[in-house]
């Protein structure tokens, strides 16, 4: 495999990071390199106002993902980032990440 000077750059930097003891608590963040599926169907505006998770609408024709991801334009790549997909759809940057909650 052949890197370019970005690629090696990478790996310098993530060499680096895990001298300091700080890769680990950078993989573990909450900001992955995939965008993630999430429960909810999208809709193009969510209700305003102090609303905690608001949820879309109880149905439609795309399913919301979070997050951006490594093919994703600065400005999308972040935690906040909300798009819509089909759902039998595929992508190589769309992934889910597992959850363990506490039994009631």
């Amino acid at each position: 495999m052949v890197l370019g000077s970005v690629g090696r750059g990478v790996l310098t930097m993530l060499a680096t990071l895990h001298q300091a003891g700080l890769l680990t608590v950078i993989l573990r963040s909450q900001i992955p390199n995939n965008s993630q599926w999430c429960l909810d169907w999208y809709a193009d505006k969510l209700p305003g106002g102090e609303v905690t998770n608001p949820m879309g609408p109880p149905a439609g024709s795309r399913r919301v993902y979070r997050g951006g991801a490594w093919r994703f334009d600065a400005a999308d790549c972040r935690s906040a980032f909300r798009g819509g997909f089909e759902p039998g759809g595929t992508s190589n940057d769309l992934g889910f990440r597992l959850a363990l909650a506490p039994s009631p």
